[in-house]
């Protein structure tokens, strides 16, 4: 299905294509143009993933992060994988992505902080948690499986307790990126 677990793996198309890309010695903008054609191609077009970058000059390479950087870097990643919903529906697949790509960063050496299934409290106080640990951080990541929305251009990521019933209740419920 356009959304669910792949025959072949337990994870979304969006984690089977970033997994399968981010092991190349490739540049980080260019792996996220090809996970994102990738998903696009495999879903028909119905999952279009969002994906945002800071880098303004030089590029990333996680595979080879560790060996050829002149110093030792201080790598940080916020992974979230929501899939009980109380009021929207549930899915199948974000906690094995969060979970696979977990694994995936603590073998670049990042220091991974994982949330699974978190409402907007936890949510908004993970990250501020995250946001304090990782505030001198060289490279930081932020990964996030579940259900999001696009308003009026604005992203909004949808934690377990969001009301998906409105465009005012997903404004105020939902977590704007």
């Amino acid at each position: 299905s356009w959304d669910g677990v792949s025959k072949e793996s337990k994870n979304s198309p969006f984690t089977v294509a970033l997994l399968e890309n981010l092991n190349k010695q490739e540049d980080i903008n260019f792996v996220l143009r090809k996970v994102r054609q990738q998903v696009l191609d495999l879903t028909k077009q119905k999952q279009q993933p969002v994906a945002y970058d800071s880098f303004t000059d030089g590029s990333l390479v996680l595979a080879t992060i560790n060996t050829n950087y002149p110093k030792k870097l201080s790598l940080h990643a916020f992974v979230i994988g929501n899939s009980n919903y109380k009021t929207i529906s549930k899915l199948s697949n974000p906690e094995n992505d969060a979970n696979a790509i977990s694994e995936l960063l603590t073998k670049f050496n990042f220091s991974v902080t994982k949330s699974i299934d978190r409402n907007k409290t936890q949510f908004l106080a993970d990250i501020s948690n995250f946001q304090k640990t990782a505030k001198d951080a060289d490279i930081t990541i932020f990964f996030y499986a579940g259900h999001g929305v696009q308003i009026e251009g604005r992203n909004y990521l949808m934690p377990l307790d969001v009301s998906g019933n409105s465009e005012s209740s997903i404004k105020e419920g939902g977590i704007s990126l």
